[in-house]
């Protein structure tokens, strides 16, 4: 017959984390368990996520996005110097901005999963399903950055404003693969490297 034993856990013992066949338990990531491609599921209660790696955390994103903007806006607004767009072209200038970062994220992305800042922070975008991204998925990826950029008023900026918040929030409220709007939209997420 076997003893009662008393537990200081007034819920009892947790039943085991029911990783699949094959998949390690990996302490120190909140419950997250390792398959043998790789890839990584939800700890207990909830279902396995798709293969390709560790979600990428929010800040890194932001992180990434910021510097790679940064750098798009050096380099382009550097080479504009010798035209003849002034001040008040900056509608024009924003266009312009606005159609290299589009093609350079794409590209970018279409080829490796990565920008520079994205190497650089160890994190790369896949498909859903782990595979690499297609041009298609990174170019709808990546217009709702810009989608405003092509509106000449003020309107344009609350456009785009609009969605880096919704994208922003809804990256950070989506606690599995932390996939924000544009993500979702293109069926893709962001992993670790």
């Amino acid at each position: 017959m076997k003893a009662l034993t008393m537990s200081n856990d007034p819920y009892g013992d947790l039943p085991p984390d029911p990783a699949p066949e094959g998949w390690a338990h990996d302490s120190g990531d909140g419950g997250y368990a390792t398959g043998p491609d790789g890839g990584y599921a939800p700890g207990w209660g909830q279902g396995p996520l798709p293969t390709g790696g560790r979600p990428a955390s929010v800040g890194k994103r932001t992180g990434a996005l910021l510097l790679d903007s940064i750098g798009i806006g050096i380099v382009v607004n550097v080479l504009l110097l010798p035209t003849q767009l002034g001040v008040g072209d900056t509608y024009i200038r924003s266009l312009i901005v606005a159609i290299a970062a589009l093609a350079y994220f794409s590209l970018m992305e279409a080829g490796s999963g990565q920008t520079i800042a994205k190497r650089l922070l160890g994190i790369r975008v896949v498909s859903e399903d782990g595979s690499p991204l297609t041009l298609q998925q990174t170019v709808m990826r990546r217009v709702p950055f810009y989608v405003g950029s092509v509106i000449p008023t003020a309107l344009g900026g609350l456009i785009t404003f609009g969605l880096l918040l919704g994208i922003l929030i809804t990256a950070i409220q989506e606690q599995t693969a932390h996939q924000g709007l544009h993500d979702k939209w293109a069926r893709t997420r962001v992993v670790e490297v």
